[in-house]
């Protein structure tokens, strides 16, 4: 990520915006960042009797006791990118909901959904 990128994220995160596109990211760019895709696991699921969030959901929770968690969601491939419509609009999944420190960024080398699009702050 060049430094232009770099600052107007830093920026932006400042204002309080907190989701964000960004066609081209290196994932270890970030410390406390999560990287989920179409392939991971989005609903809750049921341990016996309680219903518990996605295993990355667990570990945004974990990071954001230490700072701002960075959720990055990887739309690369992905042939149903609305399903992550309830993560980005709404910062939850299922019930759970993102915690208040949590970043939202989305990355994809191909088209985004012009829904999701709209959702986001460009860079």
């Amino acid at each position: 990520m060049n430094k232009e990128t770099l600052t107007l994220l830093s920026n932006y995160i400042k204002a309080d915006i907190d989701s964000f596109y960004i066609k081209e990211i290196g994932y270890d760019f970030f410390e406390n960042s999560i990287v989920i895709n179409s392939d991971s696991e989005l609903n809750g699921h049921y341990e016996g009797i309680t219903f518990c969030p996605p295993n990355w959901f667990k570990k945004v929770e974990e990071l954001s006791k230490i700072g701002n968690a960075i959720l990055i969601i990887d739309l690369n491939n992905c042939k149903d990118q609305k399903k992550f419509i309830e993560i980005i609009k709404y910062k939850q999944v299922s019930t759970f909901e993102l915690p208040k420190n949590c970043i939202i960024i989305v990355t994809s080398k191909q088209e985004i959904d012009e829904e999701i699009g709209a959702l986001l702050v460009w860079i």
